[in-house]
């Protein structure tokens, strides 16, 4: 009888055990739960959804033409939760950058937004982008083709293309510029970097 007990005992403690772990756990969890709108600087609802507003204004295509971005728009992107959206050099004037800010508070519903100036027009860096993937699949380059890892557009803040090479040096980026100098209007809106991660960032 002695044995039944301490057997019984012992499963009841192999029962309780555990979920009262479980509850201390989930309690501590609930205490460390954020309360109110989510804290993440990159995830609130509320810029997320300013921003596809945004862009569907723009073009509700999956890939838009470099021609559907207005001149005034140079990129955006977000930062603890703020979106800001790039403005081009000529458009960033009081009375023309006033009267972008009526028409992106109409199309996001407000929101969180603020605005800085940028080179280059998303649309410039588009064409670009366009004429240089043309140059590098036309196969007529095969070792400019072979030389690159890969090519990004890299609106809001970097405002250029960022263009990886496998060996970064003066030699190869000026046997670079040469396969394209005419091709693209401005060469300066394209940097070079080596390897692929930076593509990533």
């Amino acid at each position: 009888m002695k044995r039944n007990k301490n057997i019984l005992a012992g499963f009841v403690s192999a029962l309780v055990l555990p979920a009262l772990f479980l509850a201390a756990i989930l309690l501590n969890a609930k205490r460390l739960k954020p309360s109110g709108e989510e804290k993440h600087p990159y995830l609130k609802p509320s810029t997320q959804a300013s921003y596809i507003r945004l862009m569907e204004s723009f073009s509700k295509e999956l890939e838009p033409k470099a021609s559907d971005y207005p001149c005034w728009y140079g990129g955006s992107y977000t930062d603890w939760g703020v979106l800001t959206i790039c403005i081009t050099p000529s458009y960033f004037e009081p009375e023309r950058l006033e009267a972008i800010k009526e028409h992106v508070a109409i199309i996001t519903l407000g929101g969180n937004i603020r605005y800085e100036p940028c080179k280059y027009s998303y649309r410039r860096l588009s064409e670009a982008m366009d004429i240089l993937n043309g140059i590098l699949l036309s196969g007529q380059t095969p070792a400019m083709a072979d030389s690159v890892y890969g090519i990004a557009l890299s609106g809001g803040k970097e405002n250029r293309i960022v263009t990886c090479l496998k060996e970064c040096t003066n030699e190869s980026i000026i046997e670079f510029k040469n396969s394209f100098l005419n091709s693209v209007p401005d060469s300066n809106c394209i940097v070079f970097t080596q390897g692929f991660p930076a593509i990533l960032e």
